[in-house]
């Protein structure tokens, strides 16, 4: 389980560095892309390992099944909620709050549904979808496809949006992350 924890990557030194030098943004995409797929793989292996640690039979069919059930049911929920989403984002015309409520309701719903669906194998194991991996086919799929249903009045609004919304969730998981550190260093 610890290897699946410390396995994903953290960009964050990488596109400093990108934008000290400044690279292309696309650099930065594709080095964020990456990583949010590796904590995608991540979150798998952890569940399934997990599961293991708790006392659950898994063989070799069954850990390969529910590794298939995580990733694709995952990036089919993706897909999903990429249609209707860039559907909706085609009727609207120029109204930038109502582009990025749907976008980010979007992002939030998907999340929240991809908790809710559980397959149950036998040996007690519960496996769900993978919420990350199916937020980065959301994201995929509206960046290389959803992006001709945006107009570019509201373009540029919601790239700001969603630039903000990534630097606070970052800056926090940080601060969270260094606050529950200290706490344990000074506990022991």
């Amino acid at each position: 389980m610890i290897g699946a924890i410390l396995g994903a990557t953290d960009p964050v030194a990488i596109v400093a560095l990108f934008k000290e030098l400044r690279a292309p943004i696309y650099f930065s995409t594709v080095v964020e892309g990456e990583s949010l797929l590796n904590d995608g793989t991540g979150v798998v292996f952890f569940t399934i390992f997990s599961n293991l640690a708790a006392g659950n039979t898994v063989g070799a069919g069954l850990g390969i099944s529910s590794f298939l059930v995580l990733c694709l049911g995952g990036v089919a929920l993706g897909l999903v909620f990429s249609l209707i989403t860039s559907s909706w984002l085609e009727k609207i015309f120029d109204d930038s709050i109502l582009s990025i409520s749907i976008t980010i309701s979007s992002c939030y719903l998907l999340y929240w549904v991809s908790g809710t669906f559980t397959a149950h194998f036998t040996g007690g194991m519960e496996v769900g979808v993978s919420g990350i991996l199916a937020l980065c086919t959301l994201g995929l799929y509206l960046s290389a496809y959803g992006k001709t249903n945006i107009s570019n009045k509201i373009e540029l609004p919601l790239h700001t949006v969603v630039q903000w919304t990534q630097y606070v969730s970052g800056t926090l998981v940080f601060l969270l992350a260094g606050i529950l550190a200290g706490k344990v260093f000074i506990a022991e």
